[in-house]
């Protein structure tokens, strides 16, 4: 699936607010879910440069050193692609 950025920035926001909705109601597993969809949102656009182009793993690594603090989102992503999603981090 590839959405450009202003329709998965759009889509992101709304299941954030969801994920809010849900937490406040008691439903645990709907926000879960709505914040993970969120993160797959988020991440959808990098992942299908990463197929294309499977070396921007370790870029996203060494910014991820470079970039103190932003270093839990590269992680953050770097997990997903590597665990979540199966893409090599030795291509």
């Amino acid at each position: 699936m590839y959405l450009d950025i202003d329709e998965s920035q759009g889509l992101i926001s709304v299941s954030l607010e969801q994920a809010k909705v849900a937490e406040k109601s008691g439903d645990k597993e709907g926000a879960k879910a709505l914040r993970d969809n969120a993160k797959r949102l988020r991440f959808s656009v990098i992942e299908e440069e990463v197929k294309k182009n499977p070396q921007l793993i370790h870029q996203i690594a060494i910014e991820a050193i470079a970039d103190p603090w932003g270093a839990d989102d590269y992680l953050e992503l770097l997990i997903y692609l590597t665990h979540e999603k199966g893409y090599d981090a030795n291509p």
